[in-house]
């Protein structure tokens, strides 16, 4: 089965060992969910990151919202917690874990890392006006970040 998010294609399939595949290019994602709720649960964690973005950027007063960057972004954040709430959900099976996005991940650093990385790649020349605004930080709150993040990395 295949579903479209905007304009971005995935692909939903049973295996045989009753799992689904979840796949975009190359990526898979596995999960026990039932094909309809797994449908449903990408479906509605699609929207409410993409809302998130469209609301952060309107109120940093970006009238010409690049979709196309918008929709991709969402994608790569919903893949990234997909794949680690079912890895918790398989991990922690007593728990009854749900595979929904939480509010707490827009301002998890991961988040900030794809949301970024993508647009560094994307848009070598003005990725940090372009992120702040994705992420709704000051230039001077991000240019913080960054600098502390790499730290982190290079620690």
């Amino acid at each position: 089965m295949k579903i479209k998010l905007d304009n971005i294609e995935l692909e939903i399939s049973q295996t045989w060992l009753d799992k689904l595949n979840i796949k975009l290019n190359e990526r898979i994602l596995f999960t026990n969910e039932k094909m309809a709720r797994a449908v449903d649960i990408v479906k509605e964690n699609y929207g409410k990151i993409k809302a998130y973005y469209i609301s952060n950027l309107s109120q940093n007063q970006i009238i010409n919202i690049d979709y196309d960057d918008l929709n991709i972004i969402s994608v790569e954040i919903l893949i990234y917690y997909f794949n680690l709430y079912t890895s918790w959900k398989e991990q922690y099976v007593k728990s009854n874990y749900d595979i929904k996005f939480y509010e707490k991940d827009f301002n998890h650093p991961n988040t900030y890392d794809i949301i970024i990385l993508y647009l560094k790649q994307k848009y070598p020349d003005n990725w940090k006006s372009i992120s702040q605004k994705y992420i709704n930080m000051t230039s001077e709150e991000f240019d913080f970040y960054w600098t502390n993040r790499i730290a982190y990395f290079n620690k």
